[in-house]
């Protein structure tokens, strides 16, 4: 009987890739910067398309290529990158570990977009992050900056005899408004 072969890796990947950033720019070529419709191509990638999906192997999932180019909104973290990177950091006495990022939300559109933020596929040690569930605001032709508090208790978070990590997605996701009131 024949078997269906399965493609996969970095040199199926890098072309999918490079042709999906060649079609975000092309659909927002006044955004400028490469950290922009890099952030559009990550930020719009869907885990729930692969197989075993964890944070660690699989970074936000797999790419889309229609939703890339038809977003008009990105977040962007740590460093201007489409991530949010609390670092490597020991934990010192019983305090445990408690710090701040902030996420950016930009919007190219010309109306307004309200989000509301999700936490998914929370791995590694227990940990807690702390962020505004809904009613984020962006303006239109804004930026809307949300801050993010990792939480991680001392006592979960293992010993320095291996490696030990925290990992998890943020998602926004826009609301729409209804058509009509009722």
């Amino acid at each position: 009987g024949a078997e269906a072969a399965v493609l996969s890796g970095t040199s199926m990947a890098s072309p999918h890739a490079a042709g999906t950033a060649v079609l975000v720019r092309e659909a927002h070529p006044t955004w400028g910067l490469v950290r922009y419709w890099k952030a559009a191509i990550v930020n719009t990638a869907d885990p729930a398309q692969v197989a075993g999906y964890t944070v660690r192997a699989n970074g936000t999932g797999l790419i889309q290529a229609l939703p890339a180019t038809q977003t008009q909104a990105i977040a962007l973290g740590t460093a201007n990158t489409a991530t949010v990177n609390f670092g490597y950091n020991e934990i010192a006495g019983y305090s445990g570990y408690n710090q701040n990022r902030t996420i950016s939300l930009r919007n190219f559109g010309a109306t307004p977009i309200t989000f509301k933020a999700t936490l998914s596929h929370q791995g590694g040690s227990p940990h807690h992050v702390g962020i505004t569930a809904g009613g984020i605001v962006v303006p239109a032709h804004g930026t809307k900056a949300v801050p993010v508090n990792l939480t991680v208790a001392a006592a979960t978070a293992g010993d320095s005899s291996a490696f030990h990590d925290v990992s998890g997605l943020i998602t926004f996701t826009p609301l729409f408004a209804p058509l009509c009131g009722v």
